[in-house]
């Protein structure tokens, strides 16, 4: 009588030497010229940010030369603090997104807080120049003809701080604040036009004045934090990007100390999560880039923040389960080869062949076969080490017996010798249970069940 017995491989020795595998998988982000090809691939964008910044710049100078005095001064000196501001916002963190990972958070967090004290810091400075044109203005209240002649100037001047206001992507950035503004404008001019005299609406036009002041220089940090965490999450992406595809095959020499004809692809290793990854990363990286329908600053900055290194951590765990699945693949057949030298040593079962051990389909992270065959009573044991779904998890291991009338204390002898030989050659424990009385026929025929499919059998 034949049968068939599933033997449990214990746990803490298997993940003992799963453990080697997972020390030595380690993502290689030292490659050669990654940070040039960064810059290559970012520049583009980069230039279009400085080119837009320029222009808006460019047409701020030639409209500051038609405000009146006092606006026009307060007006130079804070677009001297705008650039100084913005321009440490986008170099710092265009400076981040290349080398951007997860034990980076402390850095962005700081990033954040240069913004945040330049809005601040710019605020403050705006509200202090403009309570001293109020303070110099504030006699001439009395004075109905100087007041309505301000009135008037203060309106010119808001008209050209909302154009520039206006140049800027102001419904993303700060949603609402100008259609507001401009409407108060409007209420003001149709009062003016509706006969009340000027100068009782110096007030209005001075605060109106003020905001529109405010808003364009909020806009400009605004958009510059936007731009610069538009450069930080296209950087960090496009970095991802690269560390993928230099980390797409393992180094076996310097991973497992053996050289291979062919380096193990890390998709195929990992069941296609290397793939998987290199998708959303070029999705992502499309929607960064994408002009039409720009994301939100609170979108990237959390691209930047969150997403990104947790994409980075994944390569990390895809290059690891590349790895273990090779390593744990190695591990079948040497624990394979083990019981086959066991059930020869102690009971004259042996490999015959070649074409008698192997991986199912020749897939090397399938279960692996092997047929051995007493010569004297032509009884046939096929052992086979079939993989955990988690591929981190230990084996189970089947052990088919075509023996005929072999005795259950035979059988049972065997499955002992087995346990004692592996337990002691590498520390692994293995424990029984019986499935079945007959074994799986459909294991038997191992030369078949290990070529490669698509090929066919001779004779």
């Amino acid at each position: 009588m034949s049968g068939r017995k599933q033997i449990y491989v214990e746990e803490t020795e298997w993940n003992r030497l799963q453990a080697q595998a997972r020390d030595l998988a380690q993502v290689n982000r030292d490659l050669p010229g990654l940070l040039t090809r960064i810059q290559e691939q970012t520049e583009q964008s980069a230039q279009r940010a400085v080119a837009e910044m320029s222009r808006r710049q460019a047409g701020f100078e030639s409209a500051v030369a038609d405000l009146s005095e006092h606006v026009r001064m307060s007006e130079q000196r804070s677009d001297q603090r705008l650039r100084a501001s913005t321009h440490e916002i986008m170099t710092r963190l265009r400076d981040q997104g290349a080398t951007l990972r997860a034990e980076n958070a402390t850095a962005l967090r700081a990033q954040r807080e240069v913004f945040e004290r330049a809005l601040a810091d710019e605020r403050t400075e705006r509200q202090a120049q403009f309570a001293a044109i109020d303070t110099r203005v504030a006699g001439l209240q009395t004075d109905s003809a100087r007041a309505a002649e301000l009135t008037v100037t203060y309106l010119a001047d808001a008209r050209i701080l909302r154009d520039q206001a206006a140049d800027y992507p102001h419904e993303r950035l700060c949603p609402g604040r100008l259609a507001g503004l401009d409407a108060e404008r409007a209420d003001l001019i149709g009062t003016l036009n509706g006969g009340v005299a000027a100068g009782f609406l110096l007030g209005p036009a001075r605060a109106l004045t003020r905001q529109l002041s405010e808003l364009r220089s909020e806009l400009a940090i605004l958009d510059a934090q936007w731009r610069s965490y538009r450069l930080a999450a296209e950087g960090g992406l496009v970095r991802l990007r690269e560390l993928i595809r230099g980390n797409a095959t393992i180094d076996s020499a310097a991973t497992f100390g053996v050289d291979t004809a062919e380096a193990p692809d890390v998709d195929h290793w990992s069941n296609g999560m290397l793939a998987h990854l290199d998708t959303e990363v070029a999705e992502l990286l499309t929607r960064v880039r994408d002009d039409a329908e720009p994301m939100s600053t609170e979108a990237l900055q959390a691209l930047v923040e969150n997403v990104i290194p947790g994409l980075d951590r994944r390569l990390d765990d895809t290059v690891e389960a590349a790895v273990v699945a090779v390593r744990a693949s190695q591990l079948r057949a040497n624990l394979a080869e083990l019981i086959a030298e066991a059930l020869d040593d102690e009971h004259q079962y042996q490999v015959l062949g070649a074409e008698d051990t192997g991986y199912v389909e020749a897939d090397q992270r399938r279960a692996f076969l092997a047929r051995t065959v007493n010569q004297v009573t032509g009884g046939e044991v096929i052992i086979e080490i079939i993989p955990h779904d988690d591929i981190a998890r230990a084996p189970v291991v089947e052990i088919h017996s075509f023996d005929g009338e072999a005795a259950e204390e035979e059988r049972q002898a065997r499955i002992t010798s087995i346990h004692d030989s592996v337990h002691d050659r590498t520390g692994i424990d293995l424990r029984s249970t019986t499935v079945a009385a007959v074994p799986d026929r459909t294991r038997r025929d191992v030369a078949n069940l290990v070529k490669t499919p698509g090929t066919k059998s001779l004779g």
